[in-house]
């Protein structure tokens, strides 16, 4: 899987399919699950069909920069959604982010 080709979009249809997979509201909690859903239901989102979630936890264990630049992307998607990053000033953000995982 290239993720560096994938659509990745943090939108309401992600947050659907987080609510759908975990069977409760959307809500962040810090814990790697989270994440890892979270992930997966932006990348099905927007990507559909692309990999069942159970392959890409399998191919997130053998990719672990990926998985650091997955974070990183998501990561970066929230603090813009929130309004806590301008979408201008992402390439500077996502170097320091790079940096520190």
């Amino acid at each position: 899987m290239n993720v560096k080709a994938l659509n990745l979009k943090y939108n309401i249809a992600s947050m659907m399919v987080y609510e759908q997979v975990t069977g409760k509201p959307f809500q962040l909690d810090g814990s790697m699950t989270s994440m890892v859903l979270l992930i997966w239901s932006i990348i099905e989102a927007n990507n559909p069909g692309t990999i069942a979630l159970k392959d890409m936890i399998a191919w997130l264990d053998d990719h672990p920069d990926d998985m650091r630049y997955l974070v990183t992307e998501v990561s970066l998607l929230i603090k813009i959604s929130s309004g806590l990053v301008d979408a201008d000033d992402t390439d500077e953000d996502k170097k320091k982010a790079s940096r520190q995982v």
